[in-house]
């Protein structure tokens, strides 16, 4: 019987996923914080720190992925159902700090739109605040540039 070893299946000894939450002072967005791995294996944690706060109001959830170092078709099958889910709830699912290589999967599926991933956190900030004071009709025209809202990319 063959064992891994035998088999020469490359073991990573840095699979793992790491998942935090921080919510911005304003309240009407939470950001989790991804890093490491989202495969197979390990989206079952991102479904489970993501639950509670699908369905309650939320306007945005953002996921910083400046960590995350590989993603497969179950990571971003869970990315689009949070999608699916906030729109539904009439809230957003926002994407910052994105690896390009992150990226490259994003728009090879396209699987987000271009207006939902910001460059860095100051960015995504800045787009939170200018939602609060009503200053960028949400979802009105998605594909539009704000007055006084810089083209995210």
């Amino acid at each position: 019987m063959n064992t891994p070893a035998d088999l020469d299946i490359p073991f990573e000894p840095d699979h793992f996923l790491a998942i935090t939450v921080s919510r911005p002072a304003s309240g009407v967005a939470v950001v989790l914080h991804v890093e490491g791995h989202l495969d197979h294996d390990t989206v079952p944690l991102l479904r489970q720190r993501v639950a509670p706060f699908l369905g309650h109001g939320l306007r945005a959830i953002v996921f910083d992925l400046g960590k995350l170092e590989l993603m497969t078709s179950p990571g971003l099958g869970a990315f689009l159902n949070v999608r699916r889910t906030q729109e539904k709830t009439g809230g957003q699912c926002l994407f910052v700090n994105v690896p390009a290589r992150i990226r490259r999967v994003l728009d090879v599926m396209d699987a987000v739109p271009p207006e939902d991933v910001f460059a860095n956190t100051r960015e995504m900030d800045a787009y939170l605040v200018a939602l609060q004071r009503g200053e960028i009709d949400e979802r009105a025209d998605e594909h539009a540039p704000q007055a006084d809202h810089p083209v995210r990319r």
